[in-house]
């Protein structure tokens, strides 16, 4: 089994006998369809369907805890509050905290919740202290491989949709429930298909580097984000690729020549005609 401790991370417990209708109607993800024992991905969207804040959320007794990167800790309780108007919630200060993760094809940890964004590998996550050493270079390589993309280091807050960096794939974002913000924009996206961004695992011919640019015969088309070894994981435009690739046209991150492969589960491929530039 492979563990990882995982650094700077927070939590904020939403309570009160309106919290999940609070929440569902203000997050991606479907919160009254949520599993008692599964830490999902979910998103809180500017009104243009932007990712504002990125988080984990999971039941705990009749409430909800919500997990962030720690320096987001502070804003998302106060975005939260301004939302809250006269609901019947409880929203608390944040808590700092290191989470293990630990993981294997064959295992179960009774004292974890599942990590519900990984497909075809059990993710077990808690706040555990007694992990006195972890493999943060195997995690990343895990993420890079699954796809899951992590705030700052993979993405800007304000920058990307949801289906840029797979939250619909990994049912971080709901298409059937009512309103919430951002929500008109998303699924429009998701109707028309029109999400030209996503998630790609990078394979180098030598190390790559966190926040490369990627060219595809000449022509800017993403960004590596995170790294382990030869492999990171790129936002790229679809369409740019395949367009290079068909041309026969070299794909580079820097300088670095990359191979490109789609993630683990993911549904997508290549487009089908090329888009419109812009």
């Amino acid at each position: 089994m492979s563990q990882a401790i995982l650094t700077e991370r927070a939590q904020v417990h939403v309570t009160g006998p309106e919290a999940q209708h609070f929440l569902h109607n203000l997050v991606t993800v479907d919160i009254e369809s949520l599993p008692g024992d599964v830490w999902m991905a979910s998103a809180l969207l500017t009104a243009q369907g932007k990712i504002m804040f990125g988080f984990l959320v999971a039941r705990e007794g009749d409430g909800f805890v919500l997990e962030v990167p720690a320096q987001d800790a502070a804003d998302f309780c106060k975005r939260l509050k301004f939302y809250r108007l006269r609901a019947k919630v409880e929203i608390s200060e944040p808590m700092p905290l290191s989470v293990g993760s630990t993981w294997s094809n064959h295992a179960s940890d009774p004292v974890a919740m599942k990590d519900g964004r990984f497909a075809n590998i059990d993710v077990w996550r808690s706040a555990r202290s007694e992990f006195a050493h972890g493999d943060t270079a195997a995690w990343d390589l895990l993420r890079i491989q699954h796809g899951i993309a992590e705030p700052y280091v993979d993405y800007a807050y304000n920058d990307v949709f949801p289906h840029d960096v797979n939250l619909d794939q990994i049912d971080g974002v709901s298409f059937k429930k009512g309103c919430y913000v951002g929500q008109e924009v998303v699924s429009r996206m998701q109707h028309r298909g029109t999400a030209r961004r996503r998630l790609m695992v990078a394979i180098g011919d030598g190390p790559i580097t966190s926040g490369a640019e990627i060219k595809a015969g000449g022509k800017v088309a993403g960004s590596i984000g995170s790294v382990s070894g030869l492999s990171g994981l790129a936002l790229v435009r679809l369409d740019r690729i395949k367009d290079a690739l068909d041309r026969g046209e070299s794909v580079v991150a820097g300088d670095v020549a990359i191979a490109l492969q789609f993630p683990v589960g993911v549904s997508y491929g290549w487009p089908e005609a090329t888009e419109p530039e812009g």
